[in-house]
């Protein structure tokens, strides 16, 4: 049974006691009344939600240390506390609890200690439920029933459509089990009063006069209205100020809300917005008249900041993740002003991206960066990340880039192995006198792969000046260390790019036995002979014929290919 409120304050305390009393029920109800509103606007996970029921709950905490429970009569406009309007509230609509309250027939509640826990949760639901509700949904008795509630309590009546009470209607009990809540005789017995002139929100039948097709065009209207995206409409606002306005304060006040605006747009991965706030403020900084350098410089200092790092990050980040159609040719408008400090993460985020329409806007946005700034992407080859250096490099060699060499030349000297693989294809892409000249270092590279890539390289661009070098790796370690294939590889490429040149080399390898000396295995003799038989020259056909019938079936075998190879020349 709960303290009566009057005990609560206690009779020595005098007025002031009671009017601080009334004042702190004043206050939580306030509060109360602010958590109905938020709970109707926001999600469960808007801050603003939380912070509402959380001052709702911090309202009510401090009351139970003066009393156990309060009992509120309920009129249209107020709420009662021993008939001292705690809480008042003119207008009726969705915006006033006491009228949420008696509409649907309530006619007193009491709050108990333990009513601020899930309880006032319950509660606030059901508010919004019924402010929500259409046609045969539940009205708020039914939903304060199914509610269960420990800590509240409420009396009501039977009420007709109109809202007053059934004829013979009596007050009836609901919710926790207690004493039944007393209200002033004043207010719980006395009728409605009769307001003295007609109002307009007791006309809610008029909604129907209008014809079908009209209703159908204001339910359109309105949600149109709600579907629309109210954001370029306040860009649109905020720069019509700033070119009309000249007051040097006001454009200050204007640049730092359309800072905070992008960033906001950015943070919520409204590509568009942003998008659309960039190129109407290109615009407005050309029209605005008597702008000041430093309205000039804020605003490109604006546009700049898209093309930081952190900033680029989110923005492909949001690109990606995107729930949202966003146009193309916004995306590519917005990619199209990033500057130069934005290629790094653009080249670090392109090998992550696995979304096809995502990926070939960021190789249009790369290829353009790259191709406006070679020294940057040069400076990324050398000192970037490897994932960017690597990206870098096939960026150079897609754009066969001069001035990439330099970088490249020292990451395929120093760098990872997935470093010096993408260097060795954009070197030949390249393929300046130089490029090729560095590639030629890679034939006695100390990674096999590595070193075979670059002798088809070279191979492929016919480099014949590396002859001379691949000669020399033959002569000195390919034979005794190579594998058979490694072998192939390499005696194909000095016939390719040595021709007959290379016949002495090739002749010794098939041919040199003597008397104390071993010849070479049977595997490497095969490889030269096939080898000769690309040349096709006299001397290789003659090379060849020295071995015509040699014991060694697998060399008599290359050779006889070998020489049907030449006769076709």
């Amino acid at each position: 049974m709960g303290v009566n409120a009057e005990a609560a304050r206690g009779s020595a305390s005098g007025d002031a006691a009671a009017g601080a009393f009334v004042a702190r029920v004043t206050e939580v109800l306030r509060a109360i009344g602010r958590a109905v509103r938020a709970h109707q606007l926001y999600l469960p996970n808007n801050p603003m939600h939380a912070r509402a029921l959380e001052g709702a709950r911090e309202a009510l905490a401090p009351l139970w240390r003066e009393t156990d429970s309060i009992r509120l009569a309920v009129t249209e406009s107020e709420l009662l506390l021993d008939e001292a309007p705690v809480l008042a509230e003119q207008e009726r609509g969705g915006e006033s609890l006491p009228w949420l309250l008696y509409k649907d027939g309530v006619r007193a509640i009491e709050m108990r200690e333990g009513f601020e826990g899930d309880e006032l949760v319950r509660f606030l639901d059901a508010l919004r439920a019924v402010r929500s509700r259409k046609g045969d949904e539940d009205d708020l008795l039914t939903l304060f029933w199914e509610s269960d509630f420990a800590h509240f309590a409420y009396e009501y009546v039977d009420v007709a459509a109109d809202g007053a009470p059934a004829p013979g209607a009596e007050l009836l009990r609901g919710g926790a089990p207690s004493g039944s809540v007393t209200m002033p005789e004043s207010h719980a017995d006395a009728a409605p009063a009769q307001p003295q002139f007609a109002r307009m929100d007791d006309f809610d039948s008029t909604l129907y006069f209008l014809e079908e097709a009209e209703v159908e065009a204001v339910q359109d209207a309105i949600r149109r209205e709600f579907d629309s995206d109210p954001r370029p409409a306040v860009v649109d606002a905020l720069l019509d100020t700033f070119e009309r306005e000249t007051d040097p304060t006001v454009r200050d006040e204007l640049c730092d809300d359309l800072e905070a605006l992008v960033l906001a747009l950015l943070t919520d991965g409204d590509l568009r917005g942003v998008a659309y706030a960039t190129r109407e403020l290109e615009t407005s900084v050309v029209r605005a008249p008597a702008l000041l350098p430093r309205h000039r410089d804020r605003t490109r200092a604006l546009l700049e900041r898209l093309s930081e790092p952190e900033v680029v990050a989110q923005l492909l980040t949001a690109l990606e993740d995107s729930r949202t159609p966003t146009e193309r040719a916004d995306v590519e408008a917005l990619l199209s002003r990033l500057g130069t400090p934005a290629l790094a993460p653009l080249l670090a985020h392109a090998a992550t991206v696995r979304e096809p329409d995502v990926r070939a806007l960021l190789d249009d946005a790369i290829t353009r960066l790259a191709a406006a700034n070679t020294a940057e992407l040069a400076r990324l080859i050398e000192t970037g990340t490897p994932d960017v250096s690597v990206e870098a490099i096939r960026r150079a060699a897609a754009l066969r880039s001069p001035a990439a060499v330099a970088p490249i030349a020292q990451v395929l000297a120093h760098g990872t192995l997935e470093q010096r693989q993408a260097a060795v294809p954009a070197l030949a892409a390249i393929a300046t006198p130089g490029a090729l000249q560095i590639l030629e270092r890679a034939v006695d590279d100390e990674d096999r792969g590595l070193r075979g890539l670059a002798v088809e390289a070279l191979v492929a661009r016919q480099h014949r000046a590396a002859a001379p070098r691949i000669d020399k790796a033959v002569r000195d370690w390919v034979t005794r260390l190579g594998t058979s294939a490694e072998k192939t590889l390499f005696f194909d490429a000095l016939a390719t790019l040595g021709g007959d040149d290379a016949v002495q080399t090739l002749d010794g390898l098939l041919n040199k036995r003597g008397l104390l000396q071993r010849g070479e295995d049977a595997s490497t003799r095969a490889a030269a002979a096939l080898a000769l038989g690309r040349i096709r020259s006299e001397a290789a056909i003659a090379a060849l014929g020295r071995s015509a019938n040699d014991k060694d079936v697998v060399v008599r075998t290359a050779v006889a290919r070998a020489l049907r190879a030449g006769g076709e020349r």
